[in-house]
């Protein structure tokens, strides 16, 4: 289940870039 820890870690990153 790769995307239940990607989801949290792409919404960090799209904080972290805006």
């Amino acid at each position: 289940m790769m995307f239940i820890h990607i989801v949290p870690f792409a919404c960090h990153l799209f904080l972290v870039y805006l």
